[in-house]
């Protein structure tokens, strides 16, 4: 399957590389799938702090604008995972239990499945990681998509925002306005 990691990161090269890569490494990513993009004032200390074999990409600052500088770098349709640069773990929902998970390739087939499948283009995690309301399912109305970790298939339209704090629920409206409905992983989060 073709698809990308997008890394929006701002001053935060350590955290980056302690959290989100270590992460990526540990469930088998190859570098070649991964991309950070950070302003031009950063890009100097992510060379020095990330592997050479992660690509770095001069973006904007602000996750807003990082996000749409994104959407606008990789061709529409690509199928993007964008995730933060602090995210330590991704956790599956087991019976009344949340255990870490060890692999990501099935999940990423299957959310992308599902989108086609259902003529969506992003796909959200559950937004806390409480297993007491999280629930095994998957559900395509409007529900939250939280930015820590979302599964789309590039809509410029959909991926411009006006909005720089909470820019997320933008997105996920606009994704459901567009394509009506949204695919939320309740079984899923960060």
């Amino acid at each position: 399957m073709d698809y990308v990691f997008a890394i929006p990161s701002h001053k935060r090269s350590e955290i980056l590389r302690d959290r989100t890569l270590k992460l990526l490494d540990k469930l088998g990513i190859p570098h070649s799938r991964i991309n950070v993009f950070v302003s031009k004032s950063n890009l100097k200390d992510y060379r020095e702090t990330i592997p050479n074999s992660i690509k770095i990409i001069t973006s904007r600052v602000g996750v807003a604008n990082n996000r749409m500088f994104i959407s606008d770098y990789f061709n529409e349709g690509q199928k993007i995972i964008s995730i933060d640069d602090d995210v330590e773990a991704i956790y599956q929902l087991e019976g009344s239990k949340i255990i870490e998970l060890s692999s990501i390739n099935l999940l990423i087939e299957k959310v992308f499945n599902l989108l086609k499948e259902k003529g969506l283009a992003m796909a959200g995690i559950y937004p806390t990681k409480n297993p007491f309301y999280m629930r095994n399912t998957h559900t395509t109305d409007l529900r939250f998509c939280i930015g820590q970790l979302r599964f789309f298939i590039n809509d410029r339209f959909c991926e411009r925002r006006k909005f720089t704090m909470l820019e997320d629920f933008e997105t996920t409206i606009k994704y459901y306005l567009k394509y009506n409905g949204v695919l939320r992983i309740n079984y899923i989060s960060v």
